[in-house]
């Protein structure tokens, strides 16, 4: 639908008049062409006009043919829009399957600026290039609408990197299409902050199917891709990349963490009750509550859910906290846990006893925030050890492989950085020196397994250095 006044491009309006002289000029000269107050008034506004009419002319010029070329003058335009008027921009799309052929157009405020049809589906990068800003423009207008974001230049530069990516495929068609879209993913899972993601509670998902046959990318709630897994390889580059969603998600809310607050923020862990915490907090800091004044620890009688704790100075002079005694279910600082620490470490005080627990496997952020990454991959594993359809449409012949499989995908991720641990610490991951399944399934499978090759045990998402166990291609 046509706008009634025309386009806006940032603060510029530009009417369906100029539209119509820019799409019929000759030059850039012809399609700037204003009247004496027309060019006062952009003048006095720094050339705004001037150089909106310069994008939209770049992009109704291009040449014809060269769909790439034109591509990239119209992500020029797109970044070149404020992210309130980025909607404003629009590639559409259209494949037809059946004839192998693919279709776009490109659309300013209701006008078309370029077209082509019937062009033909090769194994060239074109199509590629143009899906990749599609993925990339809808997720940088769900960020803006969602979260106040502006990350037109960041998905610039992550589109420049696609364009490596898709030249690299072009050559080789080894690599599956879900492969591509998972390291491309992976691009944009690192890039959180720079996109301007919120790092509390807005983090990149990898979730595969239960019948293993595809699996969802998704940051937040805004799915930017669903591919198919139709053989191993595949799996196993959606097993890394959901590992590496996990490993960037921590890092995304590590890097943005105030350590003071988190301290305080423990509290509401250790203690419970809002006067006790408001009262723990004072004590923070007082550094009578050190590691050398460290006495014991005794449950309260007839209070089993908090224990006290006794320090003692130099002086003679004693005093005791209460701390929560409930179970830990997410490694947050109370019972058992704490009563070892505090037993055990060494700390000045109670705020450097919490701090020195940040980026460790008893961070309780870091234990919950990895824990559905653990759950997905947990449960893949178990899909995988029924050997039922799944199984079998991969490529397993025996369960002796799936064992062997499993435990070279683990040695695999377990390296993985989370903080100042790994994902072998805070998953509990059980690997293996050889990368070998584990001797008690080696002995049950008999032959079979023993004559599975091994698997080297990789730090790194890179598809192409799994071993031929985790590709299949043995």
């Amino acid at each position: 639908m046509r706008m009634s006044m025309g386009v806006r491009l940032n603060n510029v309006m530009l009417t369906h008049d100029r539209m119509a002289q820019i799409r019929g000029a000759q030059t850039l000269g012809e399609a700037q062409r204003m009247g004496l107050v027309d060019r006062f008034v952009d003048w006095c506004r720094g050339g705004v006009k001037k150089a909106a009419i310069e994008k939209v002319f770049n992009t109704v010029n291009a040449p014809a043919s060269a769909h790439g070329e034109r591509l990239r003058r119209f992500q020029e335009l797109h970044s070149f829009l404020r992210p309130e008027h980025m909607d404003q921009c629009q590639l559409n799309l259209q494949k037809d399957e059946e004839g192998k052929t693919w279709s776009y157009r490109m659309v300013i405020g209701g006008e078309t600026l370029a077209q082509a049809a019937s062009l033909p589906v090769e194994s060239g990068r074109t199509l590629a290039d143009f899906e990749d800003h599609v993925v990339l423009a809808e997720f940088g207008s769900h960020l803006h609408a969602s979260h106040g974001a502006d990350p037109a230049r960041e998905c610039t530069a992550l589109c420049e990197k696609f364009r490596t990516i898709n030249e690299r495929q072009a050559g080789s068609l080894d690599r599956h299409p879900s492969s591509v879209m998972l390291e491309k993913f992976r691009l944009i899972s690192g890039s959180l902050q720079e996109l301007g993601v919120p790092a509390n509670d807005v983090f990149p998902g990898v979730e595969l199917s239960p019948d293993l046959e595809n699996v969802e990318l998704f940051v937040g709630r805004h799915t930017l891709a669903r591919c198919p897994i139709p053989d191993r390889q595949v799996l196993t580059d959606a097993l890394t990349t959901q590992a590496h969603a996990c490993t960037t998600a921590v890092d995304h809310l590590l890097r943005t963490r105030d350590s003071d607050a988190a301290v305080i923020d423990t509290v509401d862990q250790m203690v419970d009750g809002d006067e006790a915490k408001e009262a723990m907090k004072k004590n923070l800091h007082d550094r009578f509550f050190c590691s050398d004044n460290f006495v014991g620890t005794r449950e309260l009688e007839g209070d089993a859910s908090r224990f006290e704790v006794t320090f003692r100075d130099a002086a003679d002079v004693e005093r005791s906290l209460v701390f929560s005694n409930r179970i830990s279910t997410h490694s947050e600082l109370r019972g058992p846990l704490l009563q070892g620490q505090l037993a055990s470490g060494s700390y000045a005080t109670l705020a450097e006893l919490i701090a020195r627990g940040f980026g460790s496997p008893q961070d309780a952020p870091i234990t919950y925030l990895s824990g559905p990454y653990r759950a997905g991959f947990t449960q893949c594993m178990r899909t995988l050890q029924e050997l039922g359809g799944a199984g079998q449409r991969l490529g397993f012949a025996s369960q002796a492989a799936v064992d062997e499989y499993i435990q070279a995908a683990t040695n695999a991720i377990a390296p993985m950085r989370l903080g100042n641990t790994s994902l072998e610490a805070v998953w509990g991951l059980k690997t293996t020196a050889d990368g070998n399944a584990p001797r008690q399934a080696q002995q049950t499978h008999g032959a079979d397994a023993a004559a599975s090759p091994a698997a080297a045990s990789l730090p790194t998402p890179r598809s192409d250095e799994w071993s031929p166990l985790l590709t299949g291609r043995a």
